[in-house]
């Protein structure tokens, strides 16, 4: 939670999850931007202890509000159980009737928004569909939030092959993952990032920009790209070139990251938050 209500003699604390609103304010919706800018330093200020997404986050706090480190908690989220590699009956069936990906595709999954970079991750699929080295389609699984137009726009000229699939249910998501060939991951700033490590858990690959949290959640278990268009196509087209045995050792490895991320592990430590308090 971003907003903590003034406290009398209760101890406070306060969730941050990212500061986009202040790291990418171009990306951000005016009015919210405003309202977050007004209202987080005070919640900050009643805070006890301050619990951060990552050490991406926390090292945002110490520089945009000088938050003493010995106030910041890092509490990784974690990866549900229903994320694994091992298919289960009936998820062809699903993509096919219930999405119509009939095709190889790769996914992306997240609300359609300027930081997530869609826009530069649709050019880089027609440019890698281009080059001969997929034939299949791109899904986003997302709803449009604000200022979508851009992307959205990318979308329909770039043609049938881009499927936007909207707001999918919680419980389709795993297979999702499960059916695509690769994860696309090229936001502008996370301060987690969910979406590589739920596909890494899958047994998927994913492709992430190397900025903000990423490198600190994937480490060495994912492919990396800059946030320009051509950086994706490069890097995805190395990520679709690779040998069974390569592509087989990424997965390996993704699963095993993955599973060092459990939301046991993360309510073991808020509790422990909460113990030292009271």
């Amino acid at each position: 939670n971003f907003l903590l209500p003034p406290l009398r003699r209760a101890r406070g604390v306060l969730t941050v999850h990212d500061l986009s609103f202040l790291k990418l304010p171009e990306f951000a919706y005016p009015g919210l931007a405003s309202f977050l800018r007004a209202a987080v330093p005070g919640s900050i200020r009643r805070a006890d202890v301050v619990l951060a997404d990552s050490r991406n986050t926390a090292d945002d706090l110490g520089e945009e509000f000088s938050v003493s480190p010995d106030r910041v908690r890092v509490v990784y989220p974690g990866v549900g159980p229903r994320f694994h590699p091992d298919p289960e009956l009936g998820e062809a069936e699903l993509l096919r009737r219930g999405y119509g990906l009939d095709r190889p595709y790769l996914l992306s999954v997240g609300t359609i928004e300027p930081r997530k970079n869609y826009a530069a991750a649709i050019a880089a699929f027609t440019r890698v569909s281009e080059r001969g080295l997929f034939d299949g389609d791109y899904a986003i699984a997302g709803s449009a939030g604000w200022l979508a137009d851009d992307s959205l726009r990318a979308a329909r000229e770039a043609g049938s092959t881009v499927r936007l699939l909207g707001r999918v249910p919680e419980e389709h998501l795993p297979a999702l993952y499960r059916g695509a060939t690769a994860l696309l991951y090229p936001s502008h700033y996370e301060g987690f990032g969910l979406p590589p490590l739920e596909a890494m858990a899958c047994g998927t690959p994913a492709l992430v920009a190397r900025n903000s949290s990423l490198p600190e959640v994937v480490g060495e278990a994912a492919a990396y790209c800059s946030t320009d268009s051509e950086s994706i196509a490069d890097s995805l087209s190395a990520l679709l070139s690779l040998d069974h045995a390569s592509r087989a050792s990424l997965v390996k490895v993704g699963i095993a990251r993955a599973g060092q991320f459990t939301w046991e592990r993360a309510a073991a430590e808020v509790r422990q938050v909460y113990h030292e308090l009271a």
